[in-house]
C-alpha cells in the first residue's frame, strides 16, 4: 500500500481510519529504507517518527493497538503513546 501512495521520507503520511495501524507502521519502516546511514540518521528517523505520519482512529481501542503495534515493532519510543487523543 505504501508504494502505491508514491510517497517519501520528506511526505506526510494520514491515516483516516487507521484501525491498528499496519499502514502507518508499514510506511514508517519503508521511509527509514530510505534513509542514508549518516551522522544525521537518528535525527532523520526522530523527525518521521515526530512530525511525518498521521493516524486517526474513533474506536479507543483500535487507537491502543495501533500505539502498541508501531511500539512493539520498535519503531516508537513508549511516549509516543501518550499522544493518542481520545474524544471525550
Amino acid at each position: 500500500m505504501y508504494v502505491l501512495a508514491h510517497c517519501s521520507k520528506n511526505n506526510n503520511v494520514l491515516d483516516p481510519t487507521c484501525g491498528s495501524g499496519t499502514f502507518l507502521t508499514n510506511a514508517m519502516a519503508n521511509m527509514f529504507n530510505e534513509l542514508k546511514k549518516d551522522e544525521s540518521f537518528d535525527e532523520k528517523q526522530k523527525i518521521i517518527k515526530e512530525n511525518r505520519l498521521f493516524g486517526i482512529e474513533c474506536s479507543e481501542f483500535n487507537a491502543t493497538l495501533a500505539g502498541i503495534n508501531m511500539f512493539y515493532t520498535g519503531m516508537v519510543q513508549q511516549t509516543f503513546l501518550m499522544k493518542i487523543v481520545l474524544p471525550s
